[in-house]
């Protein structure tokens, strides 16, 4: 039996809902590259896979609850978060666990952002929470929605965009608001902060580019789209994707659509840049890679036998793309240039 596309089921109930604490997707795999691994968060695990083999390097086991947030890298820290709210801390060497703190009842969805000695961790419980590196809670910054973007830290500032319609300039020491500036629908992913710019992903109203400093409007393009990850960045323009599976290329500057590509299904997936082409994962279980140049499509590798999804960014490598797939029993798969499987991890 063909399956009610997930992202339909959310779109509705962000429209029917708007007011209420609204649960987020949870259980989504990610995955993050470091260097000679790449880290999984599937269900209750995080794994240190080899890249070359799908091999585990290093297996961690959360016995409270499901791990919801992809895993954010510090220089000593492995960061997660769970659905109960508790920040979940791991030593990146072997995987065992530093810490855990917090325990708020709501669920964390966002990356951490890992700057310096702080850590900051937006919650679905609409507080953004600053610790140190002991998991010490030094301020919290409450907001009127759920936080299911991550935060922004350009040194002194920290940038929230909230699913309330708001984004919020904080003080990086204190957590006290030095700005506020609404905006047209509310906001899944992190902005991206490029020169002196803010492009701000939005579920409904397209992207917007802010100045910065001030938070004025520079310009707002696809209006009417909903936007689930932070735009790319590349030497050719902003690349990012709609629920309606169409991939855009954006003059920076403008907003003006420079490409466009038509493709199986939604993109939640943030797209990943090599520094040659643009890997695009779809909701449908397709893998597409473009090149931004000329606009062809280089290839693309669609497998009707999955019926996972695919919500995770995917992950480059010399030899295979990497792609974590969401359903019944999470799992990682590398595919070779060639389109083959080229290994399979399930936890066991």
């Amino acid at each position: 039996m063909k399956r009610f596309p997930l992202w339909l089921g959310l779109t509705f109930l962000m429209l029917w809902t708007w007011g209420c604490v609204r649960q987020p997707p949870l259980g989504w795999p990610s995955l993050t590259p470091t260097e000679g691994r790449v880290l999984a968060v599937l269900g209750m695990n995080v794994v240190a896979l080899d890249p070359e083999t799908g091999q585990a390097v290093w297996t961690f086991s959360w016995d409270k609850g499901q791990l919801t947030a992809p895993l954010s890298v510090g220089e000593n820290l492995l960061l997660t978060g769970d659905q109960q709210g508790r920040l979940v801390a791991l030593n990146p060497q072997d995987g065992t666990l530093a810490w855990s703190a917090l325990e708020t009842g709501h669920p964390f969805v966002a990356p951490m952002v890992v700057e310096k000695d702080r850590l900051y961790a937006p919650s679905g419980d609409g507080t953004l929470y600053a610790l140190d590196t002991t998991g010490k809670v030094l301020w919290r910054f409450p907001t009127q929605g759920p936080l299911w973007a991550g935060a922004v830290v350009d040194g002194e500032r920290v940038y929230m965009a909230s699913m309330d319609h708001n984004l919020y300039v904080v003080n990086a020491a204190t957590g006290e608001r030095l700005e506020k500036q609404a905006l047209p629908a509310g906001v899944a992913a992190a902005p991206l902060l490029r020169d002196w710019t803010l492009y701000v992903p939005t579920l409904g109203a397209g992207i917007l580019a802010l100045d910065s400093e001030t938070l004025e409007a520079r310009w707002q393009a696809l209006e009417s789209a909903w936007l689930w990850h932070t735009p790319v960045w590349t030497p050719e323009g902003l690349a990012l994707g709609d629920m309606k599976g169409t991939v855009y290329l954006l003059d920076p500057d403008q907003g003006a659509v420079r490409q466009k590509w038509t493709l199986d299904s939604a993109v939640i997936a943030r797209p990943t840049w090599d520094g040659t082409y643009l890997y695009v994962a779809t909701e449908g279980g397709g893998l597409y890679v473009l090149d931004l140049q000329t606009g062809e499509v280089v290839r693309k590798h669609l497998n009707p036998e999955w019926e996972e999804r695919l919500y995770a960014a995917p992950v480059v490598t010399e030899k295979a793309v990497l792609l974590a797939l969401q359903g019944k029993t999470p799992q990682v798969v590398a595919v070779n240039p060639s389109g083959e499987i080229a290994w399979e991890y399930t936890p066991k």
